[in-house]
């Protein structure tokens, strides 16, 4: 019956629109004038120094180092055959690659027209490589290569590090020259977060305007119940819904209350019952963050961050109390607000991360949809401040603590 009835309107509102004219095709989107403003800038300093660092960090680095550096990607040259070329700059997600290293290394590569190994160190002390043309069989490098040390001195050991990339790539055996590709392409500016509704919303004026109100009904019709099966589908699927991935202040309140108001009625009378410790300082450090959160936030990104980290240490304190344990699992790297994390795996720009178990076995091209971002659009972990510093909170640090002195509380 109901396919009956879906034939009968479309072939209504088929009738309704033989005789409409056609639209004008949509012109693709000009570039944004900035998006070849870095790109220029980076390939005409490389063409004077295949060492470029940014002013913002210019003190990385010392001269020593600097030497030293150019000095490593020279002989490196020499033995692979190719330029080497190293761009030291930050990389956030307001850049022409939204912040994915690869992509920038890509678009760099196309400007300054020439092959060779090519490395961004970002602000972050995370070190992403592309060959390009590199008569090597290059083999996979740790993360320890490409993750700093310490989170809180990221850039101390790139040198280091850097080195050990280079000496890597130059000891690789022979293999001839290839042309890599790129996995995925950024998406154009102002187009990152095509709104879903965009799919019923264009077609449904359309018909409005072309064949009346009635008509405009059935296209209604016809269309919102498609747009509801693949929400459906992707509910089913478990693909992340807008509210987990980009939540708003008011929702995280209401989950940062509720997650506190358990861990409180959880917490031991005495300080001697195991995990107390731990949970009372998760517990203290959450309910800071979440008193200091406004009703009406001036800032919606910092605030949003904050009550998802006092979710997580309210969690963190309950998981240690009911296992009895002295420290609980590191939150998700991806999104800190999907179960804790089962296990590790390569992100790409962030080298080996703590992952939950769903993110852990999705595919490398749904993470993007998977991350958490606060109400700007920029990813969380890119977010300058304390949080940028504790995404990953599993580097042998205890969580509570360092928010708590980060907060000012001894």
């Amino acid at each position: 019956m109901i396919g009956r009835l879906a034939a009968v309107l479309a072939a209504a509102l088929l009738l309704a629109c033989l005789g409409a004219p056609a639209g004008p095709a949509a012109a693709a989107p000009s570039p944004a004038p900035h998006e070849e403003t870095r790109f220029a800038r980076v390939a005409a300093e490389l063409a004077e120094d295949p060492l470029s660092v940014d002013m913002y960090l210019a003190d990385a680095f010392s001269r020593a180092d600097r030497r030293r550096i150019k000095a490593e990607m020279a002989a490196t040259a020499k033995r692979i055959g190719v330029p080497v070329y190293v761009v030291v700059a930050p990389n956030p997600m307001e850049s022409e690659s939204y912040g994915e290293d690869e992509a920038f290394l890509f678009g760099l590569h196309e400007r300054v027209g020439r092959n060779g190994l090519y490395v961004l160190v970002d602000e972050h002390g995370h070190i992403e490589s592309v060959a390009f043309g590199v008569p090597r069989r290059i083999p996979y490098a740790p993360s320890k290569v490409y993750s700093p040390a310490d989170l809180d001195a990221p850039m101390a050991d790139v040198p280091a590090r850097l080195r050990q990339l280079f000496d890597s790539v130059a000891s690789a055996p022979s293999a001839p020259a290839s042309t890599p590709t790129l996995n995925s392409t950024p998406p154009p500016f102002g187009q990152e977060h095509p709104p879903l509704e965009a799919e019923f919303w264009g077609p449904f004026l359309t018909g409005l305007l072309l064949v009346g109100p009635f008509g405009a009904l059935l296209l209604f019709a016809l269309i919102r119940a498609p747009v509801a099966g693949v929400r459906a589908l992707r509910a089913r699927s478990g693909t992340p819904s807008r509210g987990e991935t980009k939540p708003s202040v008011r929702s995280l309140r209401v989950r940062a209350a509720r997650a506190l108001g358990e861990l409180r009625d959880m917490l031991p009378d005495h300080e001697e019952s195991p995990g107390h410790g731990y949970a009372a300082r998760a517990y203290d450090a959450a309910q800071i963050l979440f008193d200091d959160v406004a009703e009406d936030p001036a800032d919606a990104d910092e605030a949003v961050l904050d009550l998802v980290w006092a979710v997580v240490l309210a969690r963190q304190g309950r998981e240690v109390l009911d296992g009895a344990k002295d420290r609980p699992s590191a939150p998700c790297f991806v999104n800190p607000l999907h179960e804790p994390s089962a296990a590790r795996r390569k992100i790409k720009g962030h080298g080996r991360r703590p992952v939950c178990a769903d993110c852990a076995a999705a595919p490398p091209s749904s993470l993007a949809g998977r991350t958490l971002r606060v109400p700007g659009g920029r990813l969380h972990h890119g977010v300058p401040g304390r949080w940028s510093r504790f995404a990953s909170a599993a580097h042998g640090r205890e969580l509570p603590s360092v928010v708590l002195e980060s907060l000012g509380v001894d």
